[in-house]
């Protein structure tokens, strides 16, 4: 992902951890998640996307590049990342490893005492979250505390919540509605 993220220049992009980005490719065996990767994953987004680090966080500087958000012009993104790996975690086996699709409480805390109650929520006009794994609960059967992102995202009435971890692979884009949100997957 490293040399993606080089190719794509010092455009301003805004980069969402996926469980991919966890993965150590030269490892021997079959790749596990890893801590070490998600430190390197910030490193590089750090260097690459200055904006990112620089963009709000949590004030936990573990999440740095990882949960943040920002605005352009009168839309207002907030990042969740539904992979983070704690300090001191063990390595976790890949396809059919331990489950750690979902967002933490120290997101959830972060969200609703300082990201929804911050002056740049309140002065846009449109309101959209992000995060690799969907919240979409017509998709999956959701985790705990996706269930309880999502019903926070329904009350501070964002207008439309990204995943893009469902592969959904088609040539139309696709989206569905629930209770007056729409969820975006690829």
């Amino acid at each position: 992902w490293y040399s993606f993220f080089q190719r794509l220049g010092r455009n301003n992009v805004y980069p969402v951890k996926g469980n991919h980005e966890l993965f150590d490719a030269n490892a021997p065996g079959p790749p596990d998640r890893t801590r070490e990767m998600q430190e390197k994953y910030k490193d590089v987004i750090s260097r690459l996307y200055p904006h990112v680090s620089n963009a709000k966080t949590l004030r936990n500087t573990d999440y740095q590049s990882l949960a943040y958000y920002f605005t352009h012009r009168d839309a207002f993104f907030v990042v969740f990342d539904s992979n983070y790996m704690r300090p001191g975690a063990p390595p976790i086996g890949g396809i059919g490893g331990k489950d750690i699709s979902q967002v933490t409480p120290e997101q959830i805390d972060w969200f609703t005492r300082e990201v929804a109650t911050s002056d740049e929520y309140e002065k846009a006009k449109f309101h959209f979250a992000i995060c690799h794994y969907t919240l979409n609960p017509s998709l999956e059967t959701p985790k705990q505390f996706n269930l309880v992102l999502l019903n926070l995202l329904l009350e501070y009435k964002f207008d439309a919540i990204f995943g893009a971890c469902e592969h959904l692979y088609t040539d139309r884009f696709n989206f569905t509605t629930v209770k007056g949100v729409e969820y975006h997957t690829p």
